[in-house]
């Protein structure tokens, strides 16, 4: 073995005698081009961020990976309508009898507000009483008031078993279930999935519909991410006019909402329309099962107390708008 120097090239190289080169180890043949990994193949909306890795190999991503292609295969439609209706049998089976006993609760506590409203009075005349019987000062009697009404309060709602913390038990279930779905359908769109990867990321290209054609593409539109934002803004402020009791929970989650409406739209035009449009579809559900659930008739079937209150703005205007369509 020699060594000499290439001065245009500013190394030295290195000449094997071909004795010694026949008893190096045979090259690994490389795979095929199409199955090297290249970022510049690689899904738009796809990042190599630790935790989105994590979550994406979890055991719950891939169920959902397994579960999107198990109703693409039965049907046999398109991936626009496999997303569909994957969309629609989660939301039936998992999150809306959830959403049913979160507005049973939230119709439960709208009866009960005259009572807890007699017991704050109750409560003030008490304290009122104590304040010249013990000569407490303003600010001394307030802070009792304070205290006895949050205890009085909590002793209520268990008594009832209608606490307003219930109400919320709806996005504890439907916030993982809306992950898991969005990083199946990520893996999928970027040819990660577990199962049939190139197979099934080569479908999602021309597997879209109307003006998103590509699944695997952000939607360069921007029309559903505006329509995905509006949406939810929209469902968020239905939600939240329902609630008449504005406590410091209720007033911290519209706040958190309306920012997390605002911040979806730069995040969904950014991210394959495989997510976009799953994320489109799921808030559309939602607006469905808003309106569905407050209807008497079905309130009545459904064991909840029918409480006749004032429609909202937003109501008002899609009763008109169903009005004149008719």
């Amino acid at each position: 073995m020699t060594l000499f120097y290439n001065p245009l090239r500013t190394a030295f190289l290195v000449r094997i005698p071909q004795h010694a080169a026949r008893q190096l180890p045979p090259c690994r043949k490389l795979p095929p081009p199409s199955r090297i990994a290249c970022p510049s193949h690689r899904s738009a909306g796809y990042s190599t961020n630790a935790v989105a890795d994590l979550l994406s190999s979890s055991a719950v991503v891939r169920c959902a990976e397994k579960g999107l292609q198990m109703v693409h295969e039965a049907s046999g439609a398109a991936w626009w309508a496999s997303i569909l209706m994957t969309v629609v049998a989660a939301r039936s089976l998992i999150t809306l009898p959830f959403a049913v006993l979160q507005r049973r609760m939230a119709e439960r506590l709208r009866l009960l507000r005259p009572k807890m409203d007699e017991l704050a009075q109750q409560l003030a005349g008490e304290v009122k009483a104590a304040q010249a019987t013990r000569a407490w000062s303003d600010q001394r009697a307030a802070a009792v008031f304070r205290q006895e009404l949050r205890q009085r309060r909590k002793e209520f709602f268990i008594r009832h078993n209608s606490h307003p913390a219930k109400i919320f038990l709806l996005p504890f279930v439907q916030i993982p279930l809306w992950v898991a779905m969005s990083f199946a359908l990520r893996n999928l769109t970027a040819g990660r999935a577990e199962n049939k990867a190139e197979e099934t990321a080569e479908e999602l290209r021309t597997g879209g519909a109307l003006w998103f054609r590509d699944l695997t593409r952000p939607d360069r539109t921007w029309a559903i991410p505006l329509l995905n934002g509006l949406l939810t803004f929209a469902l968020a402020e239905l939600h939240f006019a329902a609630i008449e009791q504005a406590t410091v929970l209720v007033r911290a989650m519209k706040v958190f909402s309306r920012f997390t409406a605002i911040l979806l739209v730069p995040v969904t035009a950014v991210v394959p329309v495989g997510v976009s449009f799953y994320w489109l579809l799921s808030v559309l559900f939602g607006f469905l099962q808003f309106f569905i659930l407050s209807r008497g008739n079905v309130q009545r079937k459904l064991g909840m107390p029918v409480v006749p209150r004032a429609k909202t703005a937003l109501e008002k205007w899609f009763a008109r708008s169903r009005t004149a369509k008719t």
